[in-house]
């Protein structure tokens, strides 16, 4: 049972690492673009509820 919290808690800390980095990438991303983080993923959500074409008529 402890070898399984173990790797549980192994895979848990590496997606948040993962999710460190991400948003550091983001961030300096946004900055070369002369932005904030927050404005691009606001931006991209926005962008993802959009649809990319209208619907057949």
């Amino acid at each position: 049972m402890s070898m399984k919290r173990s790797l549980r808690r192994e895979f848990v800390g590496a997606l948040v690492d993962t999710a460190r980095h991400f948003s550091h990438f983001v961030d300096r991303r946004a900055q070369r673009l002369g932005l904030t983080g927050a404005q691009i993923r606001v931006l991209r959500s926005r962008r993802e509820a959009m649809p990319d074409r209208l619907p057949a008529e």
